[in-house]
């Protein structure tokens, strides 16, 4: 059977929806091979990469709060810190570097001194996270090893590109992007950031959804970025998500010629979905 890798967006709260997808192919009895992550999907990636479970990537799922993820820290180029991340995968896996990985694994934040993706696949894992989860105009960027970093999802939202170059022959990207943003006038700073956001990571992210062998986007629409308070029913869409093209992706670890080709599995119910 093809090694299968696993590539996991950004989408804040939403990328609760991944654990679920994993859940799906943990129960399928389908091996994750490799894995990387951006930004919320990177702090997945990540935990599960070092050897969490699925029943202990829900536990945390139903327990996370935001105090969790941020920490007010003002200054000129952000209102938050992303130190309380950093506590919190320290108590879960340490000051483990990605040699040391169960699963390879790989994140990808943005070099603001070059404004390129950065694919973290050596070193230290836990500031690479970091790296990943600075949203702009949010957490303050993170300055790390001479550079300066910001969220991944600026230049790679659903990082497929580098599953490859971790050893997967079949991959597959899920991804909480709620579908081609909609032109509209910004109601205040706060949306016109947002709006920006979405604009910029879905450009990129059409670029990286070609070169999947199989796209899962679960129905994520009713549930808002930040609200983690949804945690339950995002695992559900996920793990419905997943189940629902695992025939499929059989077939393409298998082999089957006939299952080759790019398939995405779009969510038919999302009003913004283009």
């Amino acid at each position: 059977m093809k090694k299968l890798g696993v590539a996991l967006s950004g989408g804040a709260a939403r990328t609760i929806a991944h654990v679920g997808v994993l859940k799906a192919l943990h129960d399928a009895k389908i091996p994750v091979s490799a894995v990387s992550g951006t930004s919320g999907g990177a702090v997945v990636a990540a935990l599960y990469g070092a050897g969490l479970g699925v029943d202990d990537l829900i536990g945390m799922a139903l327990r996370l709060k935001w105090r969790d993820f941020a920490r007010f820290s003002i200054n000129s180029l952000g209102l938050l810190s992303t130190q309380p991340i950093r506590e919190l995968m320290e108590t879960r896996i340490g000051n483990i570097a990605f040699e040391q990985m169960k699963i390879p694994c790989a994140v990808i934040a943005t070099d603001l001194t070059t404004f390129r993706a950065k694919v973290f696949r050596s070193g230290p894992v836990i500031p690479a996270v970091q790296a990943s989860c600075s949203i702009p105009h949010v957490y303050k960027p993170m300055e790390w090893d001479g550079s300066i970093f910001t969220d991944g999802g600026v230049t790679n939202f659903l990082p497929v590109e580098c599953l490859p170059y971790l050893g997967a022959d079949v991959t597959l990207g899920v991804s909480t992007m709620r579908g081609r943003p909609r032109g509209m006038r910004p109601k205040h700073m706060v949306h016109l950031m947002a709006l920006f956001s979405r604009f910029v990571q879905y450009n990129n992210f059409v670029r990286s959804r070609e070169r999947a062998d199989l796209l899962i986007q679960p129905s994520l629409y009713k549930f808002p970025v930040y609200r983690l308070h949804n945690a339950r029913a995002l695992l559900e869409e996920g793990e419905k998500a997943a189940r629902a093209v695992l025939p499929h992706l059989r077939r393409l670890l298998e082999g089957d010629p006939a299952d080759t080709a790019f398939e995405e599995t779009a969510t038919a119910t999302d009003p913004e979905h283009g």
